[in-house]
């Protein structure tokens, strides 16, 4: 570039001066203890305003005040490549290129400066006269360590001339402040205003850019800045349009300052946030800071309040005699971040809303009645005054500190770590803080039961374990030896295991349901129903047990196969009477079937009884094995010959005991036997005295197999098996031979004539066996199984009526039975009045209309060898099943005088 010949004589001048003073003593450099260092003098000939020439520096000005950095604000009366140096306060120290080339500076980004080493300076390309350059300089001083930065604006260099901001009086925790400022005019192009605040009075600090248009423009303080008793500086600046300027950089970025006077502008952030009046939570009105409170706050109830919104809080305060209400039938939550505080010292109403502790947390303060809560750290409910009416679900990382809650009589706790958690405080009593309701186990969690204790536990509802979850009461070393008692139903759908040491036993108070995908580990341990007084208990799925035992006051009703290897079941002494066991899926004992008192109800289940299995007790009506359904049986296997008594009886209006003693004296095999207390289906309708009850003797089933292609292959297949299964099933009947002795009860019995047990044999007649003797008959030997019930010997046919009747000139003989079961067909007999002969007047047989039918049925015989005048006895005789003759009644009509002959015909 142009250098005058004026420049080049003062530099000659002051190398020579330096040279004299260097022979004379040991100095320190030039740009050294020769005043301020800091660049804060422009230098240049090269058209810029306000600069005379070179070598004649404008100063600086220090913006903003006393923080080291400098402005100068200038334009050029040409454009095009314009040139300029800096230098210190003295002159002493000059800042350019040390090179042999001018260097361009890049417009609004910053750039060391370098310690001048000669002819060469710094430039920047003007676009136009008009333009407004503003130069910033910032640095220690010494060559290297300073910077600057020139921005562009393309007309008036603007101001904040005035600022405000929202909220302008309180402020919040956690509340966003919006910063506005008016400018003395439009920004121009390369101009934009800044926001700096800060929480430690600028030992750090943010920047942030407003937005806006015209004169007016505005930035956000962010709510994460604000919170509780923080004091927040601020103030506004211009600079040059850039996309950011870190905190420490903004004194070097300012061209103009709005910063109150050098106070700065501040604010104090609120301790909390407070109600202004009663009304609900989603309502600005209701709080002090005139807005509703943001997420992750302080929140003080100095009102009656309704939670109208999920909220989230840091902490939470009800003062006293206040009310927080959780808005009725809407399942608000209220959600506690970690480390929070819940303290009632007026009241709080849950409603159905949730109370979460996203992390730690206690309550505190007055008794407070929780609905829902859910915990993800470790929550102190104070001592003895938080209880939980709804859930209290414990999530991943949740656990009791300290001290649990109460639970409400339908409440739950639920475990929902998805992990293996160890019980804790949560479940830690038989009665009050710690004494669940209901217990359930969800989101693959799986219950660490014992956690290093063996005491026992209990809950006085229900256990539901869910699918993927389980519940260990054999977790860990030492063995549990205590039991677990479970006052209501239990649930499996995942997993349950029973303890490892002798006692860690079950007790179930309600239902018992195992699906089909869960598992149920009986470790060898003993499962007790011992619901409360006139309770029902159903035992709904098949389970594996090792001892089943019934030690309760009221009913268990099993509803799904069970295998029992010792014990079923233990009847209380004290049970009243139908207190049951109630059977609603096949079962099987291999050990010992024990009956003190209480009833085992089957249903339409079967009870099987092993060839090893015993029954113990007492069996009676209060003791016994109900087997009143039609497709309900008790199973007795015999390995081998010898005597079984089956305990059974009905429960149908009275109970009433009527076992079978039942002796096998061939083969082997299974014998299952109910009871109905009914009238037998085809007791024939003659026989007046008879019994309300019927045995049946079977055996079990099986799926046969025909060793033929299927009868219905079709004809075109040519791949095909000799080999088919039918539908049903042949009987298994490997016993050859027994007897049986069969006891009912007084209130069974209709009728006085002596009665005999029968034996219903598919068709008619019933094989007759022992005469009943007091209220018992025996079978005698027999090999086949069916039903057996006691009545008297019938009638063949009874007769509901019998009339003859002259009509015209012949007598009509008509009769009605009241059942078919025992006849094959009728005779007709006729005499004369002086009670001659009969004498037989069908040739053949009149057939019964319905053999062996209950119903009734009509006859009419029409006999047309009479004479006028004349009296005649008629006889009807029922031919029986058998071939006997039976009389039934008789009749007598007298023909009158006048008559007209008709043929007789048989009907």
């Amino acid at each position: 570039m142009k250098q005058t010949r004026f420049l080049n004589f003062v530099a000659m001048a002051v190398l020579i001066l330096g040279l004299v003073l260097a022979g004379l003593s040991a100095v320190a450099p030039v740009y050294a203890g020769t005043g301020d260092q800091i660049p804060h003098q422009f230098e240049s000939g090269d058209g810029w305003s306000g600069q005379a020439g070179w070598n004649s520096g404008a100063a600086m000005t220090e913006t903003p005040s006393g923080s080291g950095s400098y402005k100068f604000e200038t334009s050029n009366s040409a454009t095009g490549n314009r040139y300029f140096r800096f230098w210190n306060s003295t002159g002493s120290t000059k800042y350019g290129p040390n090179g042999g080339s001018d260097i361009q500076l890049s417009l609004a980004t910053s750039t060391g400066l370098q310690s001048w080493g000669g002819s060469k300076a710094y430039y920047v390309n003007v676009g136009s006269t008009s333009y407004k350059y503003v130069f910033k300089t910032a640095g220690s001083g010494a060559p290297g360590t300073s910077k600057v930065i020139v921005f562009e604006i393309q007309d008036t260099v603007r101001s904040v001339s005035s600022t405000s901001r929202t909220p302008s009086g309180t402020v919040c925790p956690g509340e966003a402040v919006t910063v506005d400022a008016t400018l003395d005019g439009s920004l121009s192009t390369g101009q934009a205003v800044y926001l700096r605040y800060s929480t430690d009075n600028f030992s750090t600090s943010t920047v942030v850019k407003l937005t806006g248009s015209g004169t007016s423009y505005s930035a956000s303080i962010p709510s994460g800045t604000n919170t509780a008793e923080n004091t927040v500086w601020y103030y506004l600046f211009t600079s040059g349009d850039v996309s950011s300027i870190s905190g420490s950089d903004a004194n070097y970025y300012t061209i103009n300052l709005n910063n109150n006077g050098g106070s700065n502008y501040s604010y104090t952030v609120a301790s909390s946030w407070a109600t202004a009046a009663d009304g609900n939570w989603n309502t600005a009105g209701t709080w002090t800071c005139g807005e509703v409170p943001a997420d992750d706050q302080t929140i003080t109830i100095a009102h009656d309040v309704t939670l109208d919104k999920d909220a989230a809080v840091r902490h939470l305060v009800i003062n006293s005699s206040k009310t927080l209400t959780s808005e009725a039938s809407t399942a608000r939550t209220l959600t506690l971040k970690s480390g929070s505080m819940f303290l009632n010292n007026g009241a709080f109403t849950a409603n159905d809303g949730t109370v979460s502790f996203a992390g730690s947390g206690t309550v505190s303060g007055n008794a407070t009645t929780f609905n829902h809560v859910t915990i993800a750290g470790g929550v102190n409910f104070d001592s003895s005054i938080s209880t939980v009416n709804g859930t209290l679900q414990i999530n991943s990382g949740g656990y009791v500190n300290t001290n649990p809650p109460i639970y409400g009589a339908s409440s739950t706790l639920k475990y929902n770590s998805n992990t293996t958690y160890g019980r804790g405080l949560e479940w830690s009593a038989t009665s009050g803080a710690g004494y669940p309701a209901n217990v359930q186990i969800s989101n693959n969690t799986t219950l660490n039961y014992p956690n290093g204790s063996t005491a026992a536990r209990s809950m006085a509802g229900s256990l539901t374990i869910d699918s993927g979850s389980a519940l260990y009461m054999d977790y860990g070393a030492p063995g549990l030896n205590n039991p677990l008692t479970v006052g209501g139903d239990v649930t499996i759908n995942g997993a349950l295991s029973l303890g490892d040491a002798s006692g860690g036993d079950l007790n179930v108070g309600g239902d018992w349901t195992l699906d089909l995908a869960g598992s149920f580990n009986n470790n060898d341990r003993e499962v007790v129903f011992n619901g409360p007084l006139f309770s029902v208990q159903t035992i709904n799925s098949a389970t594996d047990w090792a001892y089943l035992a019934i030690d309760k006051r009221s009913s268990l009703s099993l509803a799904a196969a069970q295998t029992v290897n010792n014990e079923i079941p233990r009847i209380h002494p004290d049970s009243p009477s139908h207190s049951a066991v109630r059977l609603a899926e096949t079962q099987t004992v291999s050990q010992r079937l024990r009956l003190t008192n209480g009833l085992l109800i089957l249903g339409a289940n079967t009870l099987t009884l092993s060839s090893s299995a015993s029954v113990g007790g007492t069996p009676s009506a209060s003791a016994m094995v109900v087997t009143d359904d039609s497709a309900g049986m008790l199973c007795k296997t015999y390995a081998t010959t010898g005597s079984f008594t089956f305990p059974i009886g009905d429960i149908t209006g009275t109970a009433e005991y009527s076992p079978m003693d039942l002796n096998v004296t061939g083969g082997s095999g299974m014998a299952c036997l109910n009871v109905t207390n009914a009238v037998h289906p085809y007791k024939p309708g003659g026989a007046t005295s008879y019994i309300d009850r019927y045995w049946t003797l079977s055996s079990p089933t099986k799926l046969s197999m025909t060793t033929v292609a299927h009868p219905s292959k079709p004809g075109s297949a040519t791949s095909y098996i000799d080999r088919y299964w039918p539908g049903s099933g042949v009987a298994v009947v490997s016993i050859t031979g027994y007897n049986a002795t069969l006891t009912f009860v007084d209130a069974d019995k209709n009728g006085a004539d002596a009665m005999s047990g029968k034996k219903w044999t598919g068709a008619y007649p019933f094989e007759t066996l022992g005469a009943v003797s007091g209220n018992q008959f025996s079978t005698g030997a027999q090999t086949t199984f069916s039903d057996f019930t006691a009545f008297d010997t019938p009638l063949a046919a009874p007769l509901s009526s019998l009339n003859a009747t002259a009509v015209g000139g012949r007598i009509v003989v008509a009769w009605e039975t009241t059942s078919e079961l025992s006849s094959q067909g009728y005779h007709v007999y006729r005499a004369d009045a002086a009670g001659g002969d009969w004498t037989r007047l069908n040739a053949a047989m009149i057939p019964s209309q319905a053999p062996g039918s209950p119903s009734g049925y009509g006859y009419r015989w029409n006999d047309a060898g009479v004479a006028r005048g004349a009296t005649y006895r008629y006889l009807v005789a029922a031919v029986g099943l058998d071939g006997s003759e039976e009389a039934l009644e008789t009749v007598s009509v007298t023909m009158p005088v006048g008559w007209y002959w008709l043929p007789a015909v048989a009907q």
